[in-house]
């Protein structure tokens, strides 16, 4: 009797859940059905680029050929999002900007599914769309915003002139002086192009009758980016482009096989970099400049359809993809389930500023500092922004136990670095490493020798400490181009 009340009790649980579940999938629009399909594409390209986790690379891979298979289920994007925020979560913040945004996509997503689930509703593709649009533009905002300092605007040390460098040595295997090859106007004047293209495209974006315009600014910028080692970066924000679109565009034909043409080239340049990565790994600059080739041409013919399509519906272009304002009630949850992804990511571009981490939060390749004394941001000065103080207390490294020193992102060997950022590297290497962990410091001014930091109060630093990223600093007071 007991047993079959628990079987019955377990199969109407199932069927519960098969119900809840077959409601929250039903009838995803088909604008997003396409976004699903570019995300997904963007993830293959982040974590094929280099095969590091090759598991999650298949899994991923498999996604995309299910999605395309299937182009009105919503699962292949839920699954990618559970194994986003297995690969993430754990390093965080010691990722990649995209991976980070990444993450934060995901867990809004699962939040918003599951709260659908639990409601026994459809999934409300329209919020999600609007949301993500908000992501979008935060991110234009803070990319160019954090490049509003004397180094980045200074073109013998912006990173503008070191990515024409960069690009320069893949492409060619030049090794000279960018200044040299680049003519004196583009030397000088990018920097300043960079930063007005970006807060051009964070300006543009705000409006819904300037939208194509903003894409217009970013598309290019993007494509240039992607040459050289960008791909993952620039795909992600190419499908939350998609969103800024009419929704007549995904109802074209012509769109729907391009975006085929699209696909392959993801799955492509995943599959074929595993295999050039493996067999000439000396190369990586040249293959990376053959993956930013070979997904540039599938996003110029991507942009090609899209602009016939809009040209042929010019009359209907509607944003069909606009949640509908509730007058009253409910009005505060509209405005919840669309913000609060884009001011969590407001937050975390500010961390800088803030004082709770330097490295990360958008500020790649900005040549941004911001610690007190060596800060070079135009308009933000931590002297009154810091709360935390963390980026008062800077430590000069003279020496450093080599195995200890290979830790941090960069050398910190003659760098100013953080005392928290020196002491989560210390109980990093203590985890896999039982010998003294020699430094030489000058801390204050004064030259202090640890034969092993293990006994110091470097590693005594609060766990805290284990979220936060701090970027080496020159003393000499060059802003270095860093991630």
């Amino acid at each position: 009797m007991i047993a079959s009340l628990a079987g019955y009790a377990v199969r109407a649980a199932v069927a519960e859940l098969k119900s809840r579940w077959t409601t929250l999938c039903s009838a995803p629009p088909a604008w997003f059905g396409i976004f699903a399909q570019l995300y997904l594409c963007s993830l293959l390209l982040h974590y094929g680029k280099r095969w590091r986790e090759p598991d999650v690379t298949v899994a991923v891979l498999f996604l995309v050929v299910w999605s395309a298979a299937r182009p009105r289920r919503i699962e292949p994007l839920i699954i990618a999002q559970v194994l986003v925020l297995t690969t993430t979560l754990v390093d965080y913040p010691r990722i990649a900007n995209h991976a980070a945004l990444q993450m934060f996509v995901a867990l809004y997503l699962i939040v918003m599914v599951g709260a659908a689930l639990l409601r026994r509703r459809s999934i409300p593709f329209p919020h999600i769309a609007s949301a993500l649009r908000g992501v979008a533009i935060v991110v234009y905002f803070y990319v160019g915003f954090h490049k509003l300092n004397t180094g980045f605007l200074d073109p013998a040390s912006s990173c503008a002139n070191w990515y024409h460098a960069k690009l320069f040595r893949s492409a060619f295997d030049y090794t000279g002086s960018i200044q040299d090859v680049l003519p004196r106007i583009v030397y000088e004047w990018s920097p300043w192009i960079v930063v007005a293209t970006e807060l051009l495209t964070f300006v543009l974006l705000l409006h819904r009758r300037t939208r194509l315009a903003g894409l217009c600014t970013a598309i290019p910028l993007h494509l240039y980016v992607s040459l050289s080692g960008f791909v993952d970066f620039s795909s992600m924000m190419h499908s939350l482009m998609f969103l800024f679109l009419p929704a007549v565009v995904a109802d074209s034909t012509s769109v729907k096989r391009v975006l085929s043409g699209y696909r392959v080239g993801a799955v492509g340049i995943a599959i074929v970099s595993f295999y050039m990565i493996e067999q000439w790994s000396s190369g990586i600059g040249a293959i990376r400049t053959v993956q930013g080739v070979a997904y540039d041409l599938a996003v110029i013919a991507a942009v090609a359809v899209i602009i016939v399509t809009l040209r042929q519906h010019r009359s209907t272009v509607v944003d069909n993809a606009e949640p509908v304002v509730p007058v009253n009630r409910g009005r505060f949850m509209y405005r919840m389930q669309n913000g609060v992804l884009p001011a969590l990511i407001f937050v975390w571009g500010a961390f800088p500023y803030i004082g709770l981490s330097s490295y990360g939060s958008l500020t790649m390749f900005s040549n941004l500092v911001t610690a007190p004394a060596y800060e070079n941001h135009l308009l933000v000065h931590p002297d009154a922004t810091d709360l935390f103080g963390l980026q008062r207390d800077l430590v000069q490294v003279i020496d450093m136990e080599q195995r200890l020193a290979r830790n941090f992102r960069h050398s910190p060997i003659g760098e100013l670095v953080t005392r928290s950022e020196i002491g989560y590297q210390v109980r990093r290497t203590m985890r896999d490493h039982d010998q003294p962990l020699m430094a030489f410091l000058l801390e204050n001014g004064e030259p202090t020798f640890y034969e092993d930091l293990r006994q110091s109060h470097y590693a005594a630093w609060p766990f805290a400490t284990r979220w936060l990223f701090f970027r080496e600093i020159d003393p000499v007071g060059e802003a270095k181009c860093r991630w």
